[in-house]
């Protein structure tokens, strides 16, 4: 499946603009940030930004009003606000800037902001063709403070426009109302004159949507920009081992510069990295690319050769504990050991994606080998926590694994998705018997799935996870041990029946229930101390 990565697409389609004059990038080691327009409403003295009410007609802001960088005659449904403005129209608010200079390497909105009710969208976008609008959700509610939000978003050009603006959600609804208190653009790397020779290249890092191997992903645009250049500017890839992937670069260049386009092809699972060389004469860039092949075995390559029985981890340090390691799936975040939410003196495993700016997330958490004897069963215990989301549709799941060093782990033997989350808002002990747990070597994985928009994800805590080495006892076999049927603590079990019809009785003989064509499966009984009697094919057993 391809997932579009809202963050690098934007930057990969910047679009550096240029003067007729020469110019170049200064040469520095960190990126410089130029304010170029900083507001704060000050002068929108009338109205309060602490209610959920219709603002009244009077507090409307005029067309012919004054603010310093924007122009009011274009902009609409604004209203002051008490040192703010309001947003507030049902088919949507605008707020345009006067054309300005909004030109450089990237481009930084910074706003204070709250909206009548939690997490409703605000959209930023240039006056430009083929320019997509950006968006940012507000979850502070007119009850709070306001929340800082911080947009990266391609530049603009020298003589561009930037509209802030709400929109109506056709079916679901009219434009949300949002209070603005503060609004800061800052550009970076802007170019100042010179008469020197300068190659300019946007973005600088590409990341690919994950794919399935031998699926191509989505093209990435490189800007190459040239200023009194001697040569074409030419480029070359470099890569480790083309086996594994392939990067596809098309494009032509001429001394102004030009386009370059460049598709990812994973051939296998795992994370795939690249470098574009363009250089014109003794100017030299490089472009950093990343993609990741979705599939492959998340504990291929670990060691075996000592494997443990049991197992207790309480997340004491910073740090992945000796012998523990992780595995990324999906995205590039990962799990960390880092202090709770709850107690900032216990550390635990956590993930979370919901802040960062990948479109998917999903990493396990991986044990040091352990080994299940024959006639015994694992039981694994953790504390566990899901936190609650901040969006209104939060999407997040949580999975604990035993899998086999040959990457085989079947069904997980305990799984929780974010409509449970209520049951588990602080850490909570979670105890659970695996009687299909691989026989011999094997891993304890816990695994986090983020939501496919990283926004709508949440967070998870896992501490004390231990492994016990339980005896499997009452177990009997049948047609040559390949039927089993057991029980451990209130829940019998049963395996490859092969359609044996089975049924369960209390001791005084009323039928408890039964399975007429019984393959595998399990019944757990209300009473934990409660004896019966099992009965499949022309076996009985009392359990």
């Amino acid at each position: 499946m391809k997932h579009r990565y809202i963050f690098s697409t934007a930057l990969a389609l910047a679009f550096v603009a240029w003067q007729a004059l020469s110019l170049r990038v200064n040469a520095q080691e960190t990126d410089k940030w130029t304010t170029v327009l900083h507001e704060t409403f000050d002068s929108f003295t009338k109205g309060t930004n602490n209610t959920a009410n219709a603002p009244s007609e009077d507090l409307k802001v005029s067309a012919d009003a004054t603010l310093k960088d924007f122009d009011l005659s274009k902009s609409k449904d604004l209203y002051e606000a008490g040192g703010a403005v309001l947003f507030h129209g049902d088919k949507g608010a605008l707020l345009i800037t006067k054309p300005m200079d909004f030109s450089g390497g990237e481009i930084k909105v910074t706003i204070k902001a709250k909206s009548f009710e939690t997490s409703k969208y605000i959209y930023f976008r240039f006056d430009k063709e083929d320019y997509d609008s950006e968006n940012e959700t507000v979850t502070a509610t007119y009850e709070e403070d306001y929340e800082v939000l911080e947009i990266l978003m391609p530049a603009g050009d020298e003589n561009c426009a930037l509209k802030i603006y709400t929109r109506d959600m056709g079916l679901f609804g009219a434009a949300p109302s949002i209070y603005i208190d503060e609004i800061k653009v800052e550009a970076k790397n802007r170019i100042e004159p010179t008469p020197d020779p300068t190659l300019i290249v946007t973005p600088n890092n590409i990341i690919f949507e994950d794919c399935t191997p031998n699926e191509e992903s989505y093209a990435k645009e490189i800007n190459i920009k040239g200023l009194n250049l001697e040569n074409i500017p030419t480029y070359k890839l470099e890569q480790a081992d083309p086996s594994e992937a392939i990067f596809t670069i098309t494009g032509t260049l001429t001394k102004e510069g030009g386009k370059l386009s460049v598709v990812f092809k994973p051939l296998k699972p795992g994370v795939h990295e690249a470098k574009i060389e363009i250089a014109s004469g003794e100017l030299k860039e490089s472009i950093q690319l990343k993609g990741r092949g979705l599939g492959g075995n998340p504990v291929a390559g670990l060691p075996t050769d000592a494997p443990l029985t049991e197992l207790k981890e309480a997340f004491a340090t910073e740090g992945l504990p000796k012998g523990w390691s992780t595995s990324i799936a999906g995205g590039y975040e990962d799990w960390k050991i880092a202090p709770s939410s709850f107690d900032a003196t216990n550390m635990v495993a956590t993930m979370d994606i919901s802040s960062t700016p990948w479109d998917l997330g999903m990493a396990y958490l991986i044990s040091p080998c352990l080994n299940n004897p024959e006639k015994h069963i694992p039981e694994v215990s953790f504390d566990f926590a899901m936190l609650k989301g901040k969006a209104l549709f939060t999407t997040t799941s949580f999975m604990a694994y035993l899998i086999a060093p040959d990457g085989t782990m079947g069904n997980p033997i305990f799984e929780m998705n974010y409509e449970k989350q209520p049951d588990y808002a602080t850490l909570k002990k979670i105890t659970v018997k695996a009687p299909n747990a691989p026989k011999g070597k094997y891993f304890l994985a816990v695994a986090y799935k983020g939501a496919s928009t990283a926004a709508y994800s949440t967070g998870v805590e896992v501490d004390n996870i231990e492994v016990k080495s339980m005896e499997d006892t009452a177990t009997t076999d049948l047609a040559a041990g390949e039927a089993k049927v057991w029980r451990t603590a209130s829940t019998i079990y049963f395996s490859d029946m092969k359609g044996c019809e089975l049924k369960v009785y209390a001791l005084d003989g009323s039928l408890l229930i039964s399975f007429p064509k019984a393959q595998d499966g399990s019944v757990t009984l209300v009473d934990a101390d409660q004896r019966v009697v099992v009965r499949y094919g022309e076996k009985s057993l009392l359990l």
